[in-house]
């Protein structure tokens, strides 16, 4: 009888750890989605600023230097493309590098368009 009782509650305890484990994994990705979307909204902030200085420098005639601006922007875009690289494998998936869409981690195949996925080095 005392088996019946440990067993059951090393399975509800096994069960409580499991849950705990995918409410922080639901977290982190609510986390990442949240910053993704702070990303997004600042690259479009930095375009909306850039539009506005090659307006006023086609206005004006001048030729400004906008190499900081294009070099702001740029990181932006690495930032944001990090954080979407870092939510995708939370999730466990990855991008199709042809057609952009999304697939199992474990896919050798894109499920859209057939692009073959390169195999991933595993390091020892």
């Amino acid at each position: 009888m005392m088996s019946f009782f440990d067993e059951m509650a090393s399975t509800i305890s096994a069960a409580g750890k499991q849950t705990y484990r995918a409410a922080k994994e639901a977290s982190e990705i609510g986390k990442l989605r949240w910053k993704i979307s702070e990303e997004d909204r600042k690259l479009k902030h930095r375009f909306a600023r850039f539009g506005v200085l090659c307006y006023a420098s086609a206005k004006d005639g001048s030729e400004r230097d906008l190499s900081e601006e294009i070099a702001e922007i740029d990181a932006q875009k690495q930032k944001l493309a990090d954080l979407k690289v870092r939510l995708s494998e939370l999730k466990n998936e990855k991008k199709c590098p042809n057609c952009g869409s999304t697939s199992a981690f474990e896919d050798a195949f894109c499920r859209k368009c057939g692009t073959a996925f390169e195999a991933e080095n595993e390091e020892v």
